[in-house]
């Protein structure tokens, strides 16, 4: 049966904030604290950029430096924000439940769940220097 996540994980978007511009984000797992270790596992909805800057507004108001994006969140993509940064596509689904992006008429990512398509999409485009 197919899974249903409309989201990267936080590994799958530590990858893509190496790879994919972080303006576009669309969600980010913020620290429990800044500076920490601890994330939360539900990402936030919102861009982790604007995010930081309102965040930094009233961090910095009490005279403390302000903080980066890597010690604030981690950067995660939706599923249509994903999509939005794959060029032409098309997508199939199979009997059993599986998806299969199908990107510039020659590459192909079968999965049980179509972020997880998108995203080895993605690092597979980005491989190719096809991004």
């Amino acid at each position: 049966m197919a899974t249903i996540r409309a989201y990267t994980t936080i590994e799958q978007s530590r990858k893509l904030a190496e790879i994919l511009p972080l303006e576009s984000a669309d969600m980010y797992y913020q620290y429990v604290l800044p500076k920490s270790d601890k994330i939360k596992h539900n990402p936030e909805i919102g861009n982790p950029v604007n995010a930081l800057k309102w965040y930094n507004k009233g961090y910095t108001a009490s005279g403390k430096e302000p903080i980066t994006l890597d010690e604030y969140c981690v950067p995660c993509w939706s599923l249509a924000a994903l999509l939005g940064v794959l060029p032409v596509f098309t997508i199939d689904s199979s009997d059993d439940h599986y998806f299969r992006i199908h990107c510039q008429q020659k590459f192909s990512e079968w999965h049980d769940n179509l972020t997880d398509a998108c995203y080895e999409m993605i690092l597979k485009l980005n491989e190719l220097k096809m991004l």
